[in-house]
């Protein structure tokens, strides 16, 4: 059974009030001064959402933030390289010098021996890699006042890192005794040439002759395989250790860093442009006004009967109108089913008077003394109806909100201006 609506007419003393604007009225209440449009301060009368309500009603922010910063944090490992394992090889330099600057520059060599381009490009043809891949993953470094040299690989598992360290390390091994042995042939080489050119004729001269130079020429040969940078393998590679953070570990820490910044986003803000998206929402922002029944339109049925109010005023916040209509009309139904007279009026598009002359019907009665019973007045939330509705204490008042149409300052103004007719808010879809 659909509740009837009541239109009431406008008459003449409504086109009059509208022309004139007089806002002040007398009937059954007595000589009542217009109420002005409620300030921030009188808005606030209700208290601000607790930091809890707030973060469980922004969930989506917090899920964002922990989203986005898995996702960076994982990327930024990836970018970078710094996820994986690293095994390490260790060189020694060839060297018999005691001296100790002699020794430092032969390791600095050996340093750059490890980054040159024939070394990098036989570990990695060894590894099936390419050579800008292998540069990017590996270092080599100088120990300095040691005779050892570190040649490090980073890859994405412990037995790929051991293997392309040792590589490199032979790859060292054999372009450092390839480099030595060419030159010790080519000083051989001149070494023949010399003591076959300019033979002197008697014999014995000839013997002191090349006794002088094949001693110049080992002393070249020695002097020539100090300096050859020869290194050996000291200790292979056994083993890989954790590199940096892993892709999963990053991800973690990126995740509650954007929990932290979201949660601290919604900290700042607060309740500034947070709608209202559902009764769970509601309850949680706005305790104070929320009704906690589910069965709305019997709690306020009964609350209607039991107070003794003369009307209960439904008041469509924006975007509403149609949500209130329904649920005042369950109102209305309700009542009647418990055989009590009951009419819903909609006064949602009159002017003042009419408004006026269906708050003034029954004045300062209950509606069991109106002969038309329980009133339902459907209305919108514009300041003339607040107007004309706030500092009534014989009404009630419930305020329709629809679903991610209402701020939460939005509801406390409204609450605040008509705070006299204990106000009752619900999210009706």
């Amino acid at each position: 059974m659909t509740a009837n609506v009541e239109r009431p007419r406008v008459g003449r003393d409504d086109v009059l009030a509208r022309r004139t604007g007089r806002t002040s009225w007398t009937f059954g209440w007595g000589s009542r001064r217009p109420v002005q449009r409620a300030t921030r301060a009188q808005s606030l009368q209700y208290p601000a959402p607790a930091v809890t309500s707030l973060l469980r009603v922004r969930w989506p922010w917090l899920a964002a933030g922990v989203y986005l910063g898995a996702t960076v944090g994982a990327l930024a490992v990836g970018t970078t390289g710094g996820a994986g394992f690293r095994a390490t090889s260790v060189m020694q330099i060839a060297a018999s010098t005691p001296d100790g600057n002699r020794v430092a520059q032969l390791g600095q060599s050996a340093q750059l021996l490890g980054r040159s381009v024939p070394v990098l490009e036989a570990a990695a043809d060894e590894r099936g890699t390419t050579l800008g891949d292998l540069t990017r993953r590996s270092a080599v470094t100088y120990q300095p006042s040691t005779d050892l040299v570190q040649v490090s690989v980073l890859s994405d598992t412990p037995q790929d890192a051991v293997r392309d360290a040792n590589a490199l390390a032979e790859a060292m091994v054999q372009v450092s005794g390839a480099r030595a042995q060419e030159r010790l042939e080519t000083l051989r080489e001149e070494g023949d040439r010399v003591l076959s050119d300019d033979a002197l004729s008697d014999a014995q001269a000839e013997q002191a002759r090349r006794g002088a130079l094949g001693a110049a020429v080992a002393a070249r040969q020695d002097e020539a395989i100090a300096s050859a940078n020869v290194v050996a393998l000291f200790e292979p590679a056994r083993g890989a250790r954790p590199a940096g953070l892993s892709r999963v570990v990053a991800g973690a820490l990126g995740g509650v860093g954007g929990l932290l910044l979201a949660a601290a986003g919604i900290l700042v803000l607060g309740a500034r442009r947070l709608r209202i998206r559902d009764s769970g929402g509601l309850a949680l922002l706005a305790p104070e006004v929320a009704s906690g029944s589910p069965r709305v339109a019997e709690e306020q049925a009964g609350r209607l009967l039991d107070s003794g109010a003369s009307a209960l005023i439904v008041l469509c916040l924006p975007g509403a109108e149609n949500q209130g209509l329904e649920l005042a009309q369950r109102v209305v139904r309700v009542i009647r089913n418990h055989d009590f007279d009951a009419a819903l009026v909609d006064a949602r598009d009159v002017l003042d008077a009419s408004r006026l002359r269906i708050l003034r019907r029954g004045g300062d009665q209950s509606h069991g003394e109106l002969e038309s019973g329980a009133q339902v007045v459907l209305c919108t939330t514009d300041d003339e109806t607040l107007e004309l509705v706030a500092g009534q204490s014989r009404l009630l008042s419930l305020l329709v909100l629809a679903p991610r149409r209402t701020t939460l300052d939005e509801l406390h103004y409204v609450a605040a201006a008509v705070v006299s007719t204990r106000p009752t808010a619900v999210v009706w879809r």
